[in-house]
Parts: C-alpha cells; structure tokens; sequence
C-alpha cells in the first residue's frame, strides 16, 4: 500500500508536541486542510493549520496564536454558515468572554478570516460563548445530507467526569444536534427540525 505521511509534531515554533490534538480535516476546492488546537508555551491557546493536495501527504501551512483564548485550545473546527466562516473551539480556561472572565470548561466561537491562497488565519478577539453552563464541549459541525450545518456536542462537564461509577453501563452523553445559522453576525442554533 501507499506509504502515509504524517505530520510530525515538535516542541519548536510550530507546535507542542504534548498539547497538540483534536485534529478536524475538511475539503475546499480540491485541497484538504487540517486544523489542530494546540498551545504556545503553555500561555497561549493557539491552532494550527496544514494543507494537503491528496489528504495523505500533509504539509504544515500556518497558526494562529490568541492571547483571549485560554492557554490552550481543544477541539477545533472551523466551517462556513450563510457565506460567514466561523471559528470554534473549546478554550482550557481561563478565558475572556466579552467583559467577563470565565473559569470553567467553555465552548465558544468567533468570525473567522481564512485565506485559502495563503493560508493566512486572522480571528476575532470577541469570543462568544456557543452554549453557557459547563454541560457542552467538544463540539463538531459537519454537513447533512440537505447542506445544512449540524453541530452536536459532549453533554459532560469536568467537575463530574471521574465521578463515573462501574456498576453504571454508561455515563455522559451527545447533546441534540444543532442546526447552526447567521443573524446579525451571530451564530445562532436550533434543535433540527427532526426534533419537532
């Protein structure tokens, strides 16, 4: 078979190798992108970026470091909504959300600019919050089969996660996916329309 090639995560300018995880690929015209959440020192939350012409061969193609965003940054995705990309991603706090700082495990988004040609990522500094309580994180979108943009995310928070007893046959689960949306530059979410 063909030999796959990976990246290879180093603790240089590029990446950490401990704190480098939660890989999301996607396609935009005949290119594959990769984007990873990942820190800079232990100080800021960062995500990496790298691109491939065949989806095995892969090539690291830019970052993005954001000082609001926590000390590292789990779970990325990035994905456009009514012609608006959105960056999401799950902050290992603490973080600035608007005037307040918060403590706990949060999901948030912001509108982000992505430069295929160049790979230049620029986000806002306004991170907004994608749902408040600390009961989701890990969210992910994908596309259905009617092109909308579903989000579904993990219904668990830190404070109980190891509270797991073995007589349980399970513990946690997925929130109800979500139909995402723009109005007013905000990404707003509905249960799918399957729920009603």
């Amino acid at each position: 078979g063909k030999k796959q090639i990976i990246p290879v995560i180093r603790d240089d300018e590029t990446a950490d190798s401990m704190d480098t995880r939660d890989p999301k690929v996607w396609e935009e015209n005949g290119v594959y992108y990769m984007i990873l959440g990942s820190t800079y020192k232990h100080e800021t939350g960062r995500v990496i970026l790298y691109s491939s012409k065949d989806g095995e061969n892969w090539s690291y193609l830019s970052q993005c470091r954001m000082k609001n965003y926590g000390y590292v940054i789990e779970c990325p995705d990035m994905f456009e909504v009514d012609g608006q990309r959105i960056f999401t991603g799950c902050p290992v706090t603490p973080v600035r959300c608007g005037d307040k700082i918060e403590y706990e495990a949060v999901s948030g988004y912001c509108l982000a600019d992505f430069d295929t040609e160049t790979g230049r990522l620029e986000l806002e500094d306004n991170y907004s919050l994608i749902d408040y309580g600390g009961d989701f994180y890990a969210q992910q979108t994908n596309l259905d089969k009617d092109g909308r943009r579903v989000m579904i995310g993990w219904m668990q928070n830190w404070a109980f996660v190891n509270q797991h007893a073995e007589t349980e046959p399970w513990f946690g689960q997925m929130a109800l996916p979500r139909e995402l949306s723009i109005v007013d530059g905000k990404l707003i979410q509905r249960p799918t329309k399957e729920f009603d």
